[in-house]
């Protein structure tokens, strides 16, 4: 389950691309595809620091994820249409 922050982040994107007209499977997809891969960018970066715990992972998603987020478009005209 996210976090506030993130879970806040996640819910502001999804209203904004439903107004887009976007279906709600699409932009479901785009957006578990920018947590994916957030996480997966922040778990790679912490792997290189001494003190890798859950609390670095989740500073280092809260810093990757929004540029994901704001490629949820474009992820959805690419794959989806």
């Amino acid at each position: 389950m996210p976090t506030r922050p993130i879970q806040q982040m996640l819910d502001v994107r999804r209203k904004e691309l439903l107004a887009l007209k976007y279906t709600p499977t699409q932009v479901d997809l785009s957006i578990e595809w920018a947590v994916g891969t957030a996480q997966g960018m922040a778990g790679y970066y912490t792997l290189f620091e001494e003190n890798h715990d859950e609390e670095k992972l989740e500073e280092m998603e809260l810093q990757i994820l929004p540029r994901y987020l704001r490629d949820c478009e474009s992820w959805i005209k690419k794959t989806c249409l």
